[in-house]
């Protein structure tokens, strides 16, 4: 992995010691198809984890590591908040975020609305990038999507334009992670 910027995978992990629940906010740099552990936090409680939990993993991260060892921050789950999005193109990350469905960004009339209107005509396994930025809440964004099944989609947000973004994602779900208990 040497010293060259890595891509980073943001994944809670939940283990289980007897009879004690662990979950885990983990960073993991994601390598030639593995993962690997690079910092963690405990966490207090099972679930997803609040925004002060992820910027604290990130300044843990950076403190330890150095931002520029950081060439791009892809979610293994859903993580997406305004707030998250806002710290991290603030940071000047590039990132591959998966949205809900519901997450608002600009329609071609420039008004906010949710995810699936966007890719609704979407067929099949196609993913479609959308090229000019769309505003959200946090800032201007660049969107992709997919169908991963029928009234399934997955959306992916990302700082800039790139054809891949949905393609990154998934790579990254092939990724060597651990699984959940």
């Amino acid at each position: 992995m040497g010293r060259s910027p890595q891509k980073l995978a943001l994944d809670p992990t939940a283990w289980k010691f007897a009879l004690i629940d662990i979950e885990l906010l983990t960073f993991w740099i994601a390598h030639q198809g593995a993962a690997y552990p690079t910092v963690w936090l405990t966490l207090s409680k099972a679930g997803n984890s609040s925004t002060d939990e992820r910027i604290a993993l990130m300044e843990i991260f950076i403190d330890l590591f150095d931002k520029d060892r950081i060439k791009s921050l892809t979610d293994h789950r859903e993580f997406v908040g305004e707030q998250w999005l806002l710290c991290l193109r603030n940071q000047g990350f590039d990132f591959r975020m998966r949205t809900h469905e519901t997450y608002r960004i600009a329609n071609r009339q420039g008004r906010l609305a949710a995810d699936w209107r966007l890719f609704a005509k979407i067929r099949g396994h196609t993913a479609l990038a959308i090229s000019p930025p769309r505003r959200t809440r946090s800032g201007d964004r660049r969107s992709s999507g997919r169908r991963l099944g029928i009234g399934e989609c997955q959306y992916i947000v990302t700082p800039k334009f790139t054809e891949t973004a949905v393609a990154d994602y998934v790579r990254l779900g092939e990724s060597k992670l651990p699984s959940r208990r």
